[in-house]
C-alpha cells in the first residue's frame, strides 16, 4: 500500500530514517511525508519543467565555498554512516545539503553527480532516472564512490559574537583566524556596537579567536 501511494524509494528512506537499525522504533506512517517531501525537492532541483535536466545544473559552473563545504561534509558523513549502519544520520545530512543546494541559483554538474551517487544506495529508482536524464554514463550504483576533500571543509569565514561588558550585543562575520585588530575593527564598525560606544571608552578588549570579542567599557571622564 505504501509503495503504491508513495513509491519504493520513499518506503526505503522512511524505514532507514526511523533510527539506528538495532533500536526498536514505533511504526507510524504519518512520518513518511517528510522523506516524500525530500525526494520531491531533489526531483524539482534536478529536473526542469519540460522533464529534462534542470538549467540550474551547469557543466562549466564553479560552485561557491558554502556548497563545496556542505557537499564534502555530506560525502564524509554519508560514507561513515553507511559503514556504521547509521543510515538515519546519512539521510539527515543529505537533507541538510539539499537545503544548501536549493538556495543556489546555479550548481555544477560535478557536484550534482556526486550527490546522486550518495543518494543512490538509499533511493536507487529515482537516482538511476536522475543519472540518465543528466546524461551520465553507466549506472549511478556502479560509479566510483566520491571522496571528500578535507581542505574544502574548512570554514573560510567565522561569525564572531560581539559583547559589551560581557553581554552579547551583536555578531560580525570575518575571515577565519583573523587577528584581534581585524575583529575589533569589524565589531566597532557595526551600527549596533557603535551605539553602545557613545560616551564610553574601552578599558580592555578580550578576544577568543574565531568565537567572540568582548569590549569592557566605562564612561569617559
Amino acid at each position: 500500500d505504501i509503495i503504491r501511494q508513495y513509491g519504493a524509494d520513499a518506503l526505503r528512506l522512511y524505514e532507514m530514517f526511523l533510527g539506528p537499525l538495532e533500536d526498536q522504533k514505533p511504526w507510524n506512517t504519518n512520518g513518511i511525508e517528510g522523506v516524500v517531501r525530500f525526494l520531491r525537492k531533489v526531483w524539482r532541483e534536478f529536473i526542469g519543467k519540460d522533464g529534462g535536466a534542470s538549467e540550474k545544473i551547469s557543466e562549466n559552473y564553479k560552485d561557491d565555498a558554502e556548497l563545496l563545504k556542505s557537499l564534502n561534509e555530506t560525502i564524509k558523513k554519508v560514507g561513515e554512516s553507511i559503514e556504521t549502519l547509521r543510515f538515519n544520520t546519512a539521510i539527515s545530512q543529505m537533507m541538510i545539503f539539499m537545503s544548501v543546494f536549493q538556495k543556489k541559483e546555479k550548481v555544477s554538474l560535478e557536484s550534482a553527480r556526486k550527490f546522486v551517487q550518495l543518494l543512490a544506495p538509499f533511493a536507487p529508482h529515482i537516482c538511476e532516472e536522475l543519472w540518465q536524464i543528466q546524461g551520465f554514463e553507466g549506472l549511478a550504483s556502479e560509479a566510483e564512490w566520491p571522496e571528500h576533500d578535507e581542505a574544502k571543509m574548512v570554514d573560510t569565514e567565522k561569525t564572531i559574537a560581539v559583547q559589551i561588558n560581557g553581554k552579547l550585543r551583536s555578531t560580525v562575520v570575518v575571515p577565519a583566524d583573523s587577528t584581534v585588530e581585524v575583529v575589533s575593527a569589524a565589531a566597532l564598525a557595526d551600527k549596533k556596537i557603535a551605539g553602545y560606544m557613545e560616551g564610553m571608552e574601552i578599558v580592555k578588549t578580550i578576544n577568543v579567536p574565531n568565537k567572540l570579542i568582548n569590549f569592557i567599557l566605562k564612561p569617559k571622564k
